[in-house]
C-alpha cells in the first residue's frame, strides 16, 4: 500500500499523511472493494488540501489495483472473484469469503436515488416479526413548502431495522407496548414497532398527517398479528409547541423518532414534549 502511494508521484510528506489513514480504513474494513470506496477515504485529505482531486482519482485507482490483486494472490486455488467482483460468495478452506463492498453496503440507501423513487413511486419494505415476514409499503409525495415529511428518509430505515433486530435477539419485545412515534412522516418506524406487536400512536404536524393516515389505513391488516386482537394503531397531529393532548400524557413505554429537526423548532419543545409523553420507566430511541 505504502509502494502505491508513493508511485503517485508525491512528496514524502504527503504520501504519510495519505498512508496513514488508508491503514487506518483497511484495519477496520479490509474489503474496499471498489474505486469509489478507496476515494471516500481520500475526501478529508482532498478537503485539507494534502490532495487534488484528480491526484484522488489517480491514487484510488492505483490503491484498488493493489487491493485486488492481493485478493487474488491470497486466494490460493486459482480462483478469481466472480465477474465484476461485487457478489458476495461463500468462502472455502482456501478462499475466503467475497464481502461486499463499501457501495453495496449501502446499496438500501435512499437520499441518492431518483426523484421517481423517493417521490413518486411507493416505498416497499420487508421486516421479520417473529415467524413471518411483514411487507409494507408507503405512498411518498413530492415535497411542499411545509415541510420534508413525504418521503421515506434513511434514518427512519436505520431505526425500523435497529428496533426489528433488536427484538428478533429474544429481549422482552414489544408486544402489547405503548410506543410513539415523533414526526413520524411516511409512518416506517410506527408500522414496524406495530409488526413487532406493539400498539402504536403515529405523530406529526397537522400538514403531514393525511399522507401518515393513508399509509397507517394501508398498511393496517399488514401489520396486525395473526389470530391475536388487533392492537391500536392511530395516526395522529402533534405540535411540540402546544400543550400535550391529555389523553397522550404519560402514555408511553417508548418513544421514537428519526430526524425530527430540520428547521428552528426549539430543543426545548422536544424535551419538554418527550417528559410529557413518558411512563416513569419509559425509554425514548431517536
Amino acid at each position: 500500500l505504502r509502494a502505491a502511494v508513493e508511485a503517485s508521484g508525491l512528496s514524502p510528506t504527503r504520501c504519510s499523511a495519505l498512508a496513514a489513514p488508508l491503514f487506518a480504513e483497511l484495519s477496520l474494513s479490509p474489503h474496499l472493494g471498489s474505486v469509489s470506496d478507496v476515494f471516500q477515504v481520500l475526501v478529508v485529505p482532498i478537503e485539507d488540501g494534502l490532495l487534488g482531486r484528480a491526484e484522488a482519482v489517480d491514487l484510488s485507482e492505483r490503491v484498488h489495483r493493489l487491493l485486488s490483486a492481493n485478493r487474488e494472490r491470497r486466494d490460493g486455488c486459482g480462483r478469481r472473484r466472480p465477474a465484476g467482483g461485487t457478489t458476495a460468495t461463500q468462502g472455502t478452506a482456501c478462499s475466503p469469503a467475497v464481502q461486499p463492498s463499501a457501495l453495496e453496503r449501502l446499496a438500501w440507501a435512499r437520499e441518492h436515488k431518483s426523484d421517481a423513487d423517493r417521490f413518486e413511486r411507493d416505498y416497499a419494505h420487508q421486516l421479520t416479526a417473529g415467524s413471518r415476514l411483514v411487507g409494507l409499503r408507503l405512498q411518498q409525495r413530492p415535497f411542499s413548502a411545509l415541510g420534508f415529511a413525504s418521503t421515506v428518509w434513511d434514518s427512519s430505515v436505520v431505526l425500523s431495522k435497529a428496533i426489528e433486530r433488536w427484538a428478533a435477539r429474544g429481549s422482552a419485545g414489544l408486544a402489547g407496548k405503548a410506543v410513539v412515534e415523533l414526526g413520524a412522516g411516511c409512518g416506517l418506524v410506527g408500522l414496524t414497532a406495530a409488526a413487532l406487536g406493539a400498539h402504536v400512536t403515529l405523530t406529526d404536524l397537522p400538514e403531514n398527517v393525511p399522507l401518515l393516515a393513508a399509509n397507517v389505513s394501508a398498511n393496517r391488516d399488514a401489520v396486525a398479528p395473526p389470530g391475536k386482537p388487533p392492537q391500536t394503531l392511530q395516526a395522529r397531529s402533534l405540535d411540540w409547541t402546544a400543550p400535550l393532548p391529555t389523553d397522550l400524557a404519560a402514555s408511553a413505554d417508548l418513544i421514537v423518532g428519526t430526524d425530527l429537526f430540520y428547521h428552528g423548532c426549539p430543543v426545548e419543545d422536544l424535551a419538554s414534549t418527550l417528559a410529557s409523553l413518558a411512563r416513569p420507566d419509559a425509554e425514548a430511541w431517536l
